[in-house]
């Protein structure tokens, strides 16, 4: 950021960029409880059979949820000073990224229990968090919510087998 020799040169940009993912999920987060309102009550205008109060409390607590992130997730980088480097830490982040993404898919669990289970196109946003995980977190951390996703969709698909 400042040349090649500046500050902000070694491990910045990612954690600035994670940051930036961070915010950007947040804002999203917004635009998809304002859908799913617009689906659920568009839904039941249209006289279908589902769980009304179990979608509109899935719904709601995604909006819980994502206030509290809006409201404690803070992208400032810090810097350790006792190196004589400056090097920005990243586990407070990280924990924030591998949080929102967990709650996200636990969410989108219920909302597919709820609508339809793995008939519900939306089963698809389950392959946006495993490449965001993929993409974002070290490898071990996206290895756990591949598998933490991959529980879910055989939990989904032994309810409905089930009844």
């Amino acid at each position: 950021m400042f040349g090649r020799r500046g500050p902000l040169t070694k491990g910045a940009p990612r954690t600035l960029s994670l940051c930036y993912f961070l915010m950007l999920f947040i804002k999203v987060r917004w635009v998809a409880v304002a859908a799913g309102l617009a689906l659920v009550s568009a839904a039941w205008f249209g006289g279908l059979e589902l769980p009304y109060p179990a979608l509109y409390a899935s719904v709601g607590l995604v909006a819980l949820y994502n206030f509290l992130f809006s409201r404690f997730t803070k992208c400032e980088v810090e810097f350790v000073f006792a190196t004589k480097r400056m090097e920005p830490s990243l586990p407070a982040s990280r924990r924030n990224a591998m949080l929102q993404i967990l709650l996200d898919d636990t969410a989108l669990f219920l909302l597919l229990h709820f609508s339809g289970g793995l008939e519900n196109p939306l089963v698809l946003f389950f392959l946006f968090h495993v490449v965001i995980a993929g993409l974002l977190l070290e490898p071990l951390r996206a290895l756990l919510g591949t598998v933490y996703v991959s529980a879910l969709l055989f939990a989904l698909g032994g309810m409905e087998a089930a009844g």
